[in-house]
């Protein structure tokens, strides 16, 4: 008996890219409760949502994808404002996000770190 093979279209690929995006955003908005329960209860459910997809989405003009630095960059907009990434008040940050030479994603997330508790 031959092996059957799957096929997967693109529109049933784009409904599992987006269940997957589901899951991930309830992660994160699990974990955001979690390290930051003032803010998200005050934001409520669907603005939460609408925060983590937005930062998400920021994320990506950073080439930061994979979970645990989109958990970071997500935090760090519950830190820093929805749109620290174009602040003035933060071009170090800015500089680090946009610097062709810090392609590790983890690299770019440590080192904004390192700012802020510097200047905590």
């Amino acid at each position: 008996m031959p092996d059957k093979i799957l096929i997967i279209r693109n529109g049933q690929m784009d409904v599992f890219k987006k269940d997957e995006i589901k899951k991930f955003t309830i992660k994160a908005a699990d974990q955001m409760l979690e390290l930051f329960p003032d803010i998200s209860t005050v934001l409520g459910k669907e603005k939460l949502n609408k925060k983590i997809t937005f930062a998400i989405n920021n994320a990506k003009k950073y080439k930061i994808f994979d979970e645990k630095n989109l958990l970071r960059y997500i935090s760090l907009t519950f830190i820093l404002g929805d749109k620290f990434d174009n602040n003035s008040d933060y071009k170090r940050i800015h500089h680090i996000l946009n610097d062709p030479n810090i392609k590790d994603s983890s690299k770019k997330i440590d080192e904004i770190l390192s700012i802020i508790e510097l200047s905590s």
